[in-house]
């Protein structure tokens, strides 16, 4: 990400707090819980390395994607100061990553590559939150987030595995999602579709794990991986995937 694109999503992502009621709470919502989750775990703030899921996941996405963002270690990290998406990834269609001058040849959600592609259950578990609705953002690849959106995740769905690991899907597709509250899903089921909806300056996936329900008040924890192909070689147990890593699923339900 250039600096001017990086520039734009922080002004546009802080304005919109200031400016949208709904986020507005939501962002107060999200200092209360973080304060709630260092008062309840003192090394949730602390540069230790994180808890690994006792749950292997599979790449929620078919085909070969890249790691735009996200990593176990604070350089590479996703969000290294909020410890609920400490541990969080985006992925990208590699070929929607364009050089800055060559942005305006992609002004169209449509123009993405990404941009409904299927998205898939990562394990076999149990929605406990689904949310569509909301716009995807007209105008992407420019760096600006959608002021005016009611929830940063945009479309999301939170499906719990274990009692202390839930996974989030964010930025998906309005009317994609196909899942309900209750819901029994498995590993590799549809469930929704890549998107650009709330806080996404571009068609992506955000994923990550989560220790208990509430967005606000949890701790991500280091997602380990089913087998992946990343960087061209098959591995199992993945637990260090990193920025600028190509990657598919390679354990089979998914492909």
């Amino acid at each position: 990400m250039s600096e001017a694109i990086g520039l734009r999503s922080f002004a546009t992502g802080t304005l919109s707090i200031l400016i949208n009621p709904f986020l507005f709470i939501q962002a107060l919502r999200l200092n209360v819980g973080q304060l709630y989750l260092r008062l309840r775990d003192k090394n949730a703030l602390a540069g230790s390395g994180g808890h690994v899921t006792s749950q292997r996941y599979g790449l929620p996405l078919c085909g070969e994607w890249l790691v735009a963002n996200g990593g176990v270690t604070k350089q590479t990290s996703h969000s290294w100061d909020l410890p609920n998406q400490r541990y969080a990834y985006d992925f990208v269609k590699a070929s929607d990553l364009l050089e800055e001058g060559s942005r305006c040849e992609r002004q169209h959600l449509p123009d993405f590559s990404a941009f409904g592609q299927p998205v898939f259950a990562p394990a076999d578990g149990i929605v406990v939150h689904a949310q569509d609705g909301q716009r995807d953002y007209p105008f992407p690849g420019s760096g600006a987030v959608d002021m005016w959106c009611r929830d940063i995740r945009g479309n999301h769905i939170l499906t719990r595995h274990r009692d202390d690991e839930f996974s989030l899907l964010a930025h998906l597709r309005k009317g994609s999602v196909s899942v309900a509250v209750g819901e029994t899903v498995r590993v590799g089921q549809k469930i929704g579709e890549c998107g650009n909806s709330g806080h996404s300056t571009q068609p992506h996936l955000h994923f990550h794990v989560q220790d208990r329900p509430s967005f606000y008040a949890a701790a991500s924890k280091i997602v380990l991986w089913s087998r992946l192909r990343r960087n061209g070689t098959v591995i199992d147990d993945c637990a260090d995937l990193t920025r600028n890593d190509q990657v598919r699923d390679a354990s089979g339900p998914i492909g």
